[in-house]
């Protein structure tokens, strides 16, 4: 607990934060940003593409990162509404840790989108510059506040068992604690 000892111990300061229910929220909102805003990616990447050989050829990095953006971000939805093959293989992501780690990385790809050498059209802009924006430091910083979560909130029994590869909900390790 030393980073909550470095910020002046915001326990007292942010009062009676239930930094679960916050967390749970802002992973929710995560999961469905990166799906809606993925999805809009891919259709910015490939519309206006009249042959196959455009499609290849222009841009295809971005293209497959903003596949990959999309599907983590159904496969995201998918874990948290329960899907249980997905919560077995991705233990990582039951845990505060899990989630924070990924989402930084999850953002730091939609960070890689920022193409500010297009037009300087409004379309352009906020395909190319403000969504790619967005979906980067929202994601980013969802998973900063997950590791904030895990240092200033309360006694993390998720986070032992998600340690172990057992799942416990958030519910459960309230009443665990």
């Amino acid at each position: 607990h030393s980073f909550c000892t470095l910020l002046g111990n915001p326990r007292k300061a942010m009062g009676k934060v239930d930094h679960d229910s916050v967390h749970k929220v802002l992973v929710w909102m995560t999961w469905i940003i990166l799906l809606g805003l993925g999805a809009y990616n891919v259709y910015v990447q490939f519309r206006g593409h009249k042959t196959a050989k455009d499609v290849l050829t222009t841009a295809p990095v971005n293209k497959l990162l903003g596949i990959y953006i999309a599907v983590f971000g159904l496969i995201g939805v998918l874990f948290e509404a329960g899907v249980g093959p997905l919560r077995r293989a991705l233990k990582f992501l039951k845990s505060k840790s899990g989630h924070g780690v990924f989402f930084i990385f999850v953002g730091s790809l939609c960070l890689a989108f920022i193409d500010d050498t297009r037009d300087s059209s409004a379309r352009e802009v906020w395909d190319y510059v403000l969504v790619p924006a967005i979906m980067g430091f929202f994601t980013c910083g969802v998973g900063i506040y997950s590791f904030i979560a895990i240092c200033c909130g309360s006694k993390d029994k998720e986070e032992e068992s998600a340690a172990d590869g057992e799942y416990v909900s958030p519910d459960e390790a309230k009443r665990m604690v």
